[in-house]
C-alpha cells in the first residue's frame, strides 16, 4: 500500500458520528386515551386511586400506546395494588396483541407526584418504562393538567419529564 494512502487511512476523519440523544416521550392514540379515561372513571367516582396499564411499543425513547387496560386492582383513597394474577392477565393480553406493557397510569387524591409508595411498589420497571400520575383522582380528565410523567432508567431510577402534555392530530403526546 502506498505510504500516502496508509497515512490517509490512519488519520482520524474530520467528523464524528454522534448519536443524538432522543427526547423521551409517550404518545397515546386517541382510542387509547379514550380507553384510559374510561378505565379510570370508576375509581374517580368512588374517590379512590385508579390505575391502568398502557400497551404498545417503545423505540428510541418514544413510547406509543395503542391500548389501555384497567386491571382488577385493590384501591383505596390513597393507594392501589395490582395482584400478581391480574398482572399475569395483562401480560398475556399484551403478548397476544404483540405489545409490551409500556406505562403505568394512576391517579392521586391531590397533587400528582411519584410518592415513596409509587417508587417502591411499581410492579414493572425497566429502562424506558413510563409512569403517568394524574391529580385529583382524575376529575379533570380528559384534561391532563398538572399531571406528571416519569420514565425509568436503570442508571438513575425514576426521572421526571418536564414537558407538558399536548394533543396533536388526535394523539395525546406526553
Amino acid at each position: 500500500m502506498p505510504q500516502w494512502l496508509d497515512k490517509f487511512l490512519r488519520k482520524p476523519p474530520p467528523f464524528q458520528f454522534v448519536e443524538r440523544p432522543t427526547e423521551k416521550r409517550l404518545v397515546l392514540a386517541k382510542s387509547c386515551f379514550d380507553g384510559l379515561v374510561e378505565a379510570l372513571a370508576p375509581a374517580n367516582r368512588r374517590c379512590h386511586e385508579g390505575v391502568a396499564l398502557l400497551l404498545g411499543k417503545i423505540e428510541d425513547g418514544v413510547g406509543v400506546a395503542a391500548h389501555a387496560v384497567r386491571p382488577d386492582a385493590v384501591t383505596t383513597r390513597g393507594s392501589f395494588h395490582i395482584p400478581a394474577s391480574e398482572m399475569a392477565k395483562v401480560v398475556a393480553l399484551a403478548t397476544r396483541l404483540r405489545f409490551a406493557i409500556i406505562a403505568q397510569v394512576h391517579t392521586h387524591p391531590g397533587e400528582a407526584f411519584h410518592s415513596e409508595g409509587d417508587q417502591e411498589g411499581a410492579n414493572i420497571r425497566y429502562n424506558g418504562f413510563f409512569s403517568l400520575v394524574i391529580p385529583e383522582y382524575g376529575r379533570f380528565l380528559p384534561n391532563l393538567r398538572d399531571s406528571t410523567l416519569y420514565v425509568f432508567s436503570d442508571a438513575h431510577g425514576w426521572q421526571l419529564l418536564k414537558d407538558a402534555p399536548a394533543v396533536v392530530d388526535g394523539l395525546t403526546v406526553l
